[in-house]
Parts: C-alpha cells; sequence; structure tokens
C-alpha cells in the first residue's frame, strides 16, 4: 500500500517562538491601585483596599498583597486585605493585580507601622488636612497608589 502527503500550507513553530494562544491576543492587562494607611497600628489588623484596580477586558481579578514584613504574601480573590504587623516598621506594600491571562499591574504603599498609635486616631480632620497622604478618613490619613511601571 502507498500513501501521499500532500502539504497545502505550512505553519512554522517552534519551542522558543510558541503560536500566541487566541484567548490572549489583544488582551490588556490591568492597572492596579491600592489605598493605605500612611500610619497604621502595630498588633492590630490594617486594612488594604485594592478595590479601584480594574481590567479594562472585564477579566476578573485575583489579587496578592505583599506585606514586606517577613509574613509571606496573602492571595485573595476579592479586592481588600487586612494584615497584623508584628513590630514598629517602615514597610512598602504591593499589591499585585492579575487577570486570568496571568498579565499582572502592581501598585505600592509605603506604611509606618507604630507602637505610639493614638486611640482613636487624630492625625487629621476636616480642618485639618493630612500633611502626607490624599485623604482622611475617620483621623486617619490614607494614601491612594497607582499602578508600578
Amino acid at each position: 500500500m502507498k500513501f501521499s502527503v500532500v502539504v497545502i500550507g505550512l505553519a512554522s513553530f517552534s519551542a522558543c517562538n510558541p503560536p500566541e494562544d487566541d484567548l490572549v491576543r489583544g488582551n490588556t492587562p490591568p492597572v492596579a491601585a491600592l489605598r493605605a494607611p500612611v500610619i497604621a497600628p502595630q498588633g492590630m489588623p490594617v486594612r488594604f483596599d485594592a478595590s479601584a484596580s480594574q481590567d479594562d477586558d472585564g477579566d476578573l481579578l485575583t489579587f496578592v498583597f505583599q506585606w514586606n514584613d517577613g509574613t509571606e504574601a496573602t492571595r485573595a480573590s476579592e479586592s481588600a486585605a487586612t494584615h497584623v504587623f508584628g513590630r514598629e516598621i517602615l514597610v512598602t506594600v504591593v499589591v499585585h493585580a492579575i487577570d486570568i491571562h496571568g498579565a499582572e499591574a502592581l501598585a505600592e504603599q509605603d506604611v509606618s507601622i507604630r507602637l505610639d498609635y493614638p486611640s482613636p486616631p487624630d492625625f487629621c480632620d476636616a480642618g485639618r488636612p493630612c500633611v502626607v497622604g490624599d485623604e482622611c478618613d475617620a483621623g486617619v490619613c490614607y494614601a491612594n497608589g497607582g499602578s508600578v511601571e
């Protein structure tokens, strides 16, 4: 029995240059944002909010919060996370916003963790704006960080 092979078209594939996945073609990476207090208390839960992060393609995002205090990062499907810092430290908290295709963006904020934190906080009010930070909320100054390029 004799077989003939006719090649009508030829596509070039190699391990170094695989074909682009149709699901990823045209994917726009997300834009990350992080709202964090400028000063936060040691030993108490501190909330970090990445809800202003967005994906122009409408993809669901996963968030990874890096605390940079020697503890493990927190991976979450929710855009907010809390963390307790065990010592006084100046940290740069980083959030990774990752879409379903693996594209990611970063946003970061410096946070001063203090033992001498007033209760209730009184760093700002309607008549005394934040010296550092973008907004005052219940006596706490918050900074709104954008994507890191």
